[in-house]
């Protein structure tokens, strides 16, 4: 439930922050928040689709990902 905090930003919040970005910075902000945004919605998928055990596995995979091999 935590995490669910972080990202909980009301319209204005959203708003002054799109504001304050620098523009240099805009681009890559919005790389990430959408990547974000993929996240959490495969988060919500694993929550609606669970069975107890397997949500942890996915929840897991999902929002920390081990690194591959060869990178």
């Amino acid at each position: 439930m935590r995490l669910l905090e972080i990202g909980a930003l009301g319209r204005e919040q959203v708003r002054h922050h799109a504001a304050m970005t620098p523009v240099h910075c805009a681009d890559a902000v919005a790389q990430a928040a959408r990547h974000c945004a993929r996240v959490w919605e495969e988060f919500a998928r694993a929550l609606e689709e669970r069975d107890t055990g397997n949500a942890r596995a996915i929840a897991r995979k999902v929002l920390w990902p081990r690194p591959a091999d060869d990178q």
